[in-house]
């Protein structure tokens, strides 16, 4: 799944048919709601986010939550950036297109790799879950 807008969108497209894996792509054209990031992140294998200047620490985050393998520039600020450098769990490159597209071709053709960091990630992000918040606040009303 990708987003649908932006600039390299043609050359993307253009990779997309040499590597005859259009079956496998979705452009998200129409996200309408927030509660259907879910569904989008759940179906996802790979974050990247090329941006020019974020502070991306949601994205990252919900990313790394989902089990996805992260990529994403060297212009990204914030903890989430700060995880990824820390503990190895994804990739942050230099803002330029070759650095990108030779990282998201090393993950695809090392699945090893996203098997392993799909679960690394997913413990990394458990504190900042849902489940982890209530069990938080469950130990520490039962104590007091």
């Amino acid at each position: 799944k990708m987003n649908a807008s932006g600039e390299l969108r043609p050359q993307v497209e253009a990779r997309i048919q040499t590597l005859g894996i259009g079956d496998s792509v979705e452009f998200l054209d129409n996200i309408k709601h927030w509660d259907d990031l879910d569904e989008v992140y759940q179906s996802c294998d790979i974050m990247y986010l090329p941006a020019k200047f974020s502070n991306g620490n949601y994205t990252i985050g919900e990313a790394m939550c989902s089990g996805m393998a992260i990529v994403v520039s060297d212009k990204i600020l914030g903890d989430s950036c700060a995880a990824l450098k820390e503990k190895g769990c994804g990739f942050i490159l230099p803002h330029a297109i070759d650095p990108f597209v030779e990282k998201i071709c090393w993950i695809i053709e090392h699945p090893e790799y996203f098997d392993r960091i799909t679960h690394v990630n997913r413990r990394l992000m458990y504190p900042r879950t849902m489940e982890a918040t209530a069990s938080m606040y469950n130990d520490f009303f039962s104590r007091i």
